[in-house]
């Protein structure tokens, strides 16, 4: 039989993850030993054990009746949520609505103070469409965009998906009344102004979109004019205005002394081509630093000796080169013509000084005799051959101009003769006329005949018609809303 192995054949370092069976012969202690299968309490258990420690089982054993209506109602509860969850309306999303200008040009007209006379807003003419799903509500806000403010508190346009073809008028108000304003605004382009819409979900949901529609470049050129007409009120002061006589015709020579308020250069300063041929220039264009002055020279051609400075009272048309925008021509959007306005006071002292060289006395034109010629049709309203007898108070000619002065807004209205003689202080002239539609004359008047009486000056006057020969006429072809205008 073997002899047994000494003592020191034991482990040399317990729990070493060998059973070493030496050891149990040696009656080695096992009691550090794990036992397989024993395991440590489960988190139940230990939360049941924390429950009983703290008194709480014994509560709900109390109150078992209590705390089962309890977990009835937090079941419900989370059941009307998982429903609510499911059913719930889908998000607002993007919109699904497109729009553009609607019919012909203009379609954007800008908007007067009825008390001031100055730009307040613009209104835009749309036709709009829309794809949006079931429950969805639209409202037209306005336009948006530089030099434009929508109220967002404002009732906006609702929109009717069932006559989506038929056009819709939306508003917004100008703000171009700083000059970081209107530097923005008259930078802008057409792309730059957008329908503002709001969407929302019957379940309450609201939002608000930027929409760009077709069309859109007439409504950026009336926020530049609008913008630009501030910024001149703004920054152009007329402090003095001289008018002297041109010798030997009815014409004045006109110096406008110009102050510049702004911290801005206005450059190029000089009258617009829309000013002509009432006013023309007559001498090189200004330029005015921030807080300098300077003096435009202009010709003044009064068009109606009836009333001479007529053509004046808005203000004198001029363009500028360099001005709010700090951009030359070439680097910033085309803008159009502004008005230099004049005190009143001024334009009653050259009032006086014109009045003067035409006289008191305006010639009077009477039609004497009206026949129709042609019937209306085709966007005209017929073609009327007229006998006018025209008084030449101090002239013994009188020369008539092709057109009258409404061109193709009042029709085309020339004389067969001219310079015609006068005799006796009466002048004879076979006209006729070329009527527009019928709602044109009913907007925009009758036409008045260019007349110029040739004495010592040539003194220019706007003529209208009168007579009854000419309303039996016009009420056959227009009726009564037009032959009314006939005096």
């Amino acid at each position: 039989m073997a002899a047994p192995r000494r003592d020191d054949s034991l482990p040399r370092a317990p729990f070493d993850g060998h059973l070493d069976l030496d050891a149990l012969d040696a009656g080695q202690d096992l009691a550090d030993l794990d036992v397989i299968g024993q395991e440590s309490p489960g988190l139940g258990e230990t939360v049941a054990a924390w429950f009983a420690r703290s008194g709480v089982t014994g509560f709900l054993a109390r109150h078992r009746a209590a705390m089962v209506a309890a977990g009835v109602v937090v079941a419900l509860v989370a059941v009307s949520g998982l429903v609510w969850w499911v059913r719930r309306p889908a998000p607002l999303g993007d919109p699904h609505v497109a729009a553009r200008a609607a019919g012909d040009e203009p379609t954007a007209v800008l908007l007067t103070d009825p008390t001031t006379g100055d730009y307040s807003g613009l209104q835009q003419r749309l036709v709009v469409s829309s794809a949006e799903p079931d429950g969805i509500i639209l409202r037209l806000l306005g336009i948006a965009g530089p030099g434009l403010v929508v109220d967002p508190r404002g009732p906006g346009v609702p929109f009717d998906a069932q006559s989506a073809d038929d056009p819709v008028v939306v508003g917004s108000e100008l703000a171009c009344s700083t000059p970081e304003a209107t530097t923005a605004a008259l930078s802008s382009g057409a792309t730059d102004y957008a329908l503002l819409l709001r969407r929302a979900s019957v379940d309450g949901e609201s939002r608000d979109y930027r929409v760009p529609y077709a069309g859109s470049a007439t409504l950026a050129a009336l926020v530049h004019r609008a913008c630009l007409q501030e910024a001149a009120d703004r920054d152009l002061v007329v402090s003095r205005l001289t008018a002297t006589p041109v010798p030997g015709a009815v014409a004045l020579k006109l110096a406008v002394d110009l102050t510049n308020s702004s911290p801005r250069v206005w450059t190029g300063l000089h009258v617009a081509a829309a000013a002509q041929p009432v006013v023309t220039n007559d001498g090189p264009p200004v330029q005015l630093e921030p807080g300098t002055s300077g003096a435009m020279h202009a010709l003044f051609w009064p068009e109606d000796c009836a009333d001479p400075v007529g053509s004046l009272r808005a203000g004198i048309p001029v363009e500028a080169d360099l001005g709010p925008t700090g951009l030359a021509p070439s680097q910033s959007p085309p803008t159009s013509s502004l008005l230099l306005r004049l005190d009143g006071a001024m334009v009653d002292d050259i009032a006086r000084t014109a009045i003067a060289l035409c006289g008191t006395t305006p010639p009077r034109g009477t039609v004497t005799w009206a026949r129709l010629r042609e019937g209306g049709g085709n966007g005209s309203g017929g073609v009327i051959d007229l006998g006018l007898t025209l008084t030449t108070p101090g002239a013994g000619i009188v020369e008539v101009d092709h057109l009258g002065d409404g061109g193709t807004t009042t029709g085309e209205l020339f004389a067969y003769e001219s310079p015609v003689h006068a005799v006796d202080g009466v002048a004879s002239i076979k006209t006729q006329w070329r009527l527009p539609a019928c709602p044109s004359i009913v907007k925009n008047g009758l036409p008045r005949m260019h007349v110029v009486l040739a004495g010592d000056v040539r003194r220019p006057y706007l003529v209208p018609l009168q007579g009854d020969p000419l309303r039996t006429v016009l009420f056959r072809l227009c009726g009564n809303e037009v032959a009314d205008l006939v005096r």
